[in-house]
């Protein structure tokens, strides 16, 4: 079963009646002193979670829902330009992007934090921006996140490479920050090669190690398998010319 259908049978389950409309879950309760009224949760918050690599992530979404104002919206959610950020999707047919496939596997999309609460943005325009002009605010944004983003050696023999570590909810969006190259320069040279195979996990090395990458795919593909939230085993150049998807990891 898909994460969504999962998702609307644990909330059969419990018996809470639900709308889906416009991307966005409403769901009633009587019992739940001081939640709104419906409950809004945004399609794509359910889309996300994998239940291929936990069951019972359904149930524990529902739970988390239910239980925290944290994790749930108010529907009509008031969104400022502040809020806009450049994320990287697994890649799923029939999604909206206002942006651009990066590959054949990722999305890269516009979301907003709504508070805190990763959604997509369904339409730039009514922030009075085209696609382009809100992923260049987007990536703008996320120069604050990378100011506080952390690397860690992970050098494997004579391989030089580094792990990439931030609280940004899509730690991969931070390739895409306005200021990336400045900031990757000095520690790490330019340009650069990175996979990431989940939301919380990207890898870095000099793209003069770019023909030796092969050392790297046997930990890419493990944490692809392992992760909550898979993105891809693919390679990027990461150069003056953007990022490009240069090779792959076979997962089998």
């Amino acid at each position: 079963m898909t994460a969504q259908a999962l998702f609307e049978a644990e909330l059969n389950r419990r018996g809470y009646p639900f709308l889906l409309e416009n991307g966005s879950y409403r769901v009633r309760h009587d019992d739940l002193p001081g939640v709104p009224q419906p409950l809004g949760v945004f399609l794509s918050n359910v889309e996300n979670f994998n239940p291929e690599a936990d069951p019972t992530v359904a149930k524990q979404f529902v739970d988390a829902m239910l239980s925290h104002r944290d994790h749930v919206q108010e529907l009509e959610p008031v969104m400022s330009v502040e809020d806009l950020y450049p994320a990287m999707l697994a890649a799923q047919p029939g999604r909206p992007s206002h942006l651009f496939p990066l590959s054949e596997k990722i999305d890269i999309v516009l979301t907003g934090a709504v508070p805190q609460l990763p959604t997509l943005l369904q339409d730039p325009a009514e922030h009075g921006m085209t696609a382009r002009e809100a992923f260049d605010t987007g990536s703008e944004n996320l120069d604050r996140f990378l100011e506080e983003a952390e690397l860690k050696d992970m050098t494997l023999g004579d391989f030089p490479m580094v792990a990439l570590y931030t609280e940004f909810f899509c730690m991969p969006s931070l390739l895409l920050a306005q200021q990336f190259r400045e900031w990757i320069t000095p520690k790490l040279g330019w340009p650069v090669c990175a996979t990431m195979p989940g939301m919380d996990m990207v890898l870095l090395w000099p793209a003069s190690e770019l023909d030796r990458a092969g050392i790297v795919g046997p930990l890419v593909v493990d944490a692809y398998r392992q992760t909550e939230h898979p993105l891809s085993t693919e390679v990027f150049l990461i150069d003056d010319e953007g990022i490009e998807c240069v090779a792959e990891f076979p997962i089998d």
